[in-house]
């Protein structure tokens, strides 16, 4: 039984209907001819000749925004945060004449030397409470602990960062001091 009115068409007969019968050899042909005659034309381009030197495509944004590059005051100012005080006091003593490498050495140093001496205070307090037997001191000092390394590691990335890009950023307590130690009152 058939639910369709329409005649019953063989397969041979409906294929004469069902789309594009040109030849495929020719029509890439043609193809190829008109990307070719596009890129001869394409080449005599000024603005095209320069974005295929840069691996662009003309009119469309770069894939990946291209950074500055980094020069040397700017690595070496980054690298004086890399270690903490250490890395800042070897920059510190080795930079020379650079300002900007100086001031951010000098800002490592008093910054995680801080946080070191915290460090170093913290434990020895643990050891004096003992004696107390208030354990709710010794997880009150942990707790404080715990903090100012939180602050040491942000002030970290925020250094690394901030040097990085050239800026005389100002940490959080020692930005203050190290402008004046360097006799510096134009930093803002």
């Amino acid at each position: 039984m058939n639910w369709n009115n329409e005649p019953r068409q063989d397969f041979a007969t409906q294929r004469e209907y069902s789309g594009y019968t040109g030849n495929y050899e020719q029509s890439s042909q043609v193809f190829e001819q008109q990307q070719s005659q596009q890129q001869q034309q394409e080449a005599y381009r000024p603005e095209f000749q320069s974005a295929q030197m840069n691996g662009q495509v003309p009119g469309y944004p770069p894939l990946f925004a291209s950074a500055q590059p980094m020069d040397g005051a700017r690595l070496g100012a980054a690298l004086s945060y890399g270690l903490g005080w250490l890395s800042g006091l070897l920059f510190f003593l080795f930079a020379g004449e650079n300002r900007y490498i100086r001031f951010h050495a000098l800002q490592s140093i008093a910054f995680f030397g801080a946080i070191n001496l915290l460090d170093m205070i913290v434990p020895l307090l643990w050891v004096g409470m003992r004696g107390l037997h208030a354990p709710w001191l010794f997880l009150l000092s942990f707790f404080f602990l715990m903090v100012v390394n939180l602050i040491g590691f942000v002030g970290w990335l925020v250094g690394i960062i901030q040097a990085g890009r050239g800026t005389y950023y100002k940490l959080p307590f020692v930005g203050e001091y190290v402008t004046r130690r360097m006799n510096w009152n134009t930093i803002k």
